[in-house]
């Protein structure tokens, strides 16, 4: 099954006009090498890479409006994906290129490994402390060669990351397990203190018949979706989705952190700098 849900520049553009920059923001440094990231989508479709979706935070500040930080998500165009074990032969998923820039001096060009499952329209992030990031020079025009460079490091990421859905399918949480999974998945995005005290149910709470199933994959997609969607509640009130785009990354890699851990250890633990005690 080819994913055939591309956009255009038009379409782009009128998410988030900061991608189409000409120009570095007036505040930027002499010393601020402008990358323009109308030449990633180009050099990226050249290859057969179609730009899938474009994020932005809203904001009110003109800055950030015409300069401000981006994400551009990516596909192979001739690529059929990969079978979703959660709904064998109806389900598929394709890994996605992340790339996020701005052109304000206020972000660093970076890309990181996406899946986006067609089951639940959910985007994924791998944890690059598992995998690894995909390196992206920041020094002037997206030239073929910059492109060509991520897609290669992006593609034999991604052949791990098939192997590791297969284990992570294969392994069935106890619901103290998934309790504490849920808890952690609580930490990554809301912290310590906080997680401490919530009712972590209701990020366990399955969306569709594709998860109904104690597997660690099962689970994990489900704690995901809950955990950046705003499942939760906080002192009386319902969380918010998640908008800011690093967070949001940061959020996803650390709960893929704490899959990958326990599938390697049968503990759930975090990245240094998180806390479940």
């Amino acid at each position: 099954m080819v994913n055939t849900n591309y956009i255009t520049k038009d379409e782009a553009r009128a998410v988030n006009s900061s991608i189409f920059a000409k120009n570095a923001a007036p505040t930027c440094s002499n010393r601020y090498v402008f990358m323009d990231s109308e030449s990633i989508i180009d050099s990226m479709e050249s290859l057969g890479w179609g730009l899938t979706k474009v994020t932005a935070p809203k904001s009110r500040k003109a800055d950030k409006i015409a300069y401000g930080k981006h994400l551009m998500e990516f596909q192979n165009r001739s690529f059929e994906g990969l079978e979703d074990p959660r709904s064998r032969g109806r389900g598929t998923i394709f890994p996605r290129l992340h790339i996020v820039n701005s052109h304000n001096g206020q972000t660093k060009l970076e890309a990181a490994c996406g899946l986006f499952a067609l089951v639940c329209s959910n985007g994924l992030v791998v944890s690059k402390l598992h995998f690894g990031e995909v390196s992206m020079r920041h020094s002037g025009r997206f030239s073929q060669d910059d492109a060509i460079a991520a897609i290669l490091a992006f593609e034999a990421k991604m052949a791990r990351v098939s192997e590791r859905i297969e284990v992570f399918n294969a392994i069935t949480l106890t619901p103290d397990e998934q309790g504490t999974f849920a808890r952690a998945a609580a930490t990554a995005r809301w912290g310590t203190e906080q997680a401490s005290k919530m009712d972590v149910s209701p990020l366990l709470k399955r969306n569709r018949s594709e998860d109904d199933s104690n597997t660690l994959w099962a689970t994990f997609n489900t704690l995901q979706e809950n955990v950046i969607g705003g499942a939760a509640r906080l002192t009386g009130r319902r969380s918010r989705p998640m908008r800011e785009i690093s967070r949001t990354q940061e959020v996803n890699q650390v709960i893929w952190h704490g899959m990958e851990n326990f599938a390697n250890t049968g503990v759930f633990s975090l990245p240094e700098g998180y806390s479940l005690n």
